[in-house]
């Protein structure tokens, strides 16, 4: 095991970041510090949220970069989806946001299909709770 996974268990050091994608904006925010970016889509399609792949993954590194003031952590991320859900996101375009958050370098991805409020990832990604509609 390295020592940054080490590290990024402890307490202190823990990171965890909500990023909210909608057809038009990314919105992130650290839960342990209160930082929070807003900034416009790069790759719009108009039926899928998840757009180009490479497009994601980049827009993703670009939240996780300005949330979390110490890149060597590894973080816990929460990404939220926001819009363009007629019919559902297929499993396709879930595992598309769950691997461009994995290529972040992050310690954990969490994906859920609505807004989550913030006493739920909270209880989620720094408290260690697994559902999401008890917490």
């Amino acid at each position: 095991m390295s020592i940054h996974l080490l590290i990024s268990k402890i307490p202190y050091f823990r990171q965890a970041c909500v990023i909210t994608f909608s057809p038009h904006q990314v919105i992130g925010e650290n839960i342990r510090t209160g930082e929070r970016c807003c900034f416009p889509r790069s790759s719009k399609h108009p039926r899928t949220l998840a757009g180009d792949f490479f497009s994601l993954e980049e827009e993703l590194k670009k939240a996780i970069s300005e949330l979390v003031p110490r890149k060597w952590i590894k973080s816990k991320i929460l990404i939220c989806l926001d819009g363009l859900n007629e019919g559902g996101y297929t499993n396709i375009e879930k595992r598309a946001f769950r691997e461009a958050g994995m290529g972040t370098g992050a310690m954990e991805v969490y994906l859920s299909d609505q807004i989550i409020s913030h006493s739920q990832a909270f209880e989620l990604l720094v408290n260690g709770g697994t559902d999401l509609d008890n917490a």
